[in-house]
């Protein structure tokens, strides 16, 4: 009798399930490349959250002290690089002062930046602004 209970027990309880993402993307894909992960998901999950460069904490980061490039104590948040005959530049947004800084490489991201501050555009940049998209139209207009 103890034996039927538990076994009507089992049968009316829900068994909870959890989406567990999964994606197949061949080994191989260049920069620039179009590519379709194949989605091989289980259980429907309804949010996904991508991240293709993530750090790997098994080898010390590499870089290079720029010494102060001015603006970067303006709370950097999000960049964005563009090159444009031959000349490299990035803008980053900025927290703290809800502005945007123009870097100017010259001729090569290797060089050290020229900071100019674009400023707020008239207020409209948002407090902790985040990502920024850099883009040149077919007439060779760059918003």
């Amino acid at each position: 009798m103890k034996y039927i209970y538990l076994s009507i027990l089992t049968l009316c309880c829900h068994v909870i399930t959890y989406a567990q993402a999964n994606f197949f993307v061949k080994d191989t894909i260049c920069s620039e490349e179009p590519f379709s992960p194949l989605n091989t998901s289980t259980g429907k999950p309804s949010t996904w959250f991508w991240h293709f460069c993530s750090g790997n904490l098994n080898y010390s980061p590499e870089g290079e002290n720029l010494g102060n490039v001015s603006s970067l104590n303006n709370g950097p948040a999000f960049i964005a690089i563009a090159t444009d005959s031959g000349k490299y530049y990035a803008f980053i947004t900025n927290h703290v002062t809800r502005s945007i800084t123009r870097y100017k490489y010259g001729n090569s991201l290797l060089n050290t930046p020229i900071a100019d501050d674009l400023g707020n555009f008239g207020g409209i940049i948002p407090q902790h602004v985040e990502g920024i998209q850099v883009k040149k139209n077919q007439d060779g207009n760059w918003y």
